[in-house]
């Protein structure tokens, strides 16, 4: 009987750990989907603007990237930080298209990752 209810209380354990880290994520995706959705459309708009969207949004992710790198794959990961990256280089190149393609590619990895993440009883079971 002890081992049954060992058994329980560590699938118990488990699935609120699951909850728990869904929750989580998808609170935090959503903070940083909003942060990115605050960088400027285009190059020629204003740098403040950039410079305090990406501000908001490097501390978010790098206190995000940890937790999430235990349910989600290194790939996963590497492709949002690489669209950061792009992003920044793309803006300080003035390179319209690529900020633009990588401000579509950072908000698009973003979401995906939050709707992988999200907690839902399917994603649990």
């Amino acid at each position: 009987m002890k081992v049954f209810v060992a058994a329980v209380l560590i699938l118990l354990l488990l699935t609120g750990g699951v909850c728990v880290n869904g929750v989580f994520l998808h609170n935090r995706l959503g903070a940083l989907v909003d942060a990115a959705l605050l960088l400027p459309d285009a190059v020629d708009a204003d740098a403040a603007q950039y410079a305090e969207a990406i501000d908001a949004l490097h501390p978010l992710w790098d206190e995000t990237r940890p937790i999430t790198m235990i349910t989600v794959s290194a790939l996963r990961i590497e492709h949002i930080d690489r669209a950061i990256g792009d992003l920044q280089t793309a803006w300080e190149t003035g390179d319209d298209t690529a900020y633009r393609q990588a401000r579509g590619e950072l908000i698009l990895q973003l979401r995906r990752l939050r709707d992988i993440e999200s907690c839902s009883i399917s994603a649990v079971v």
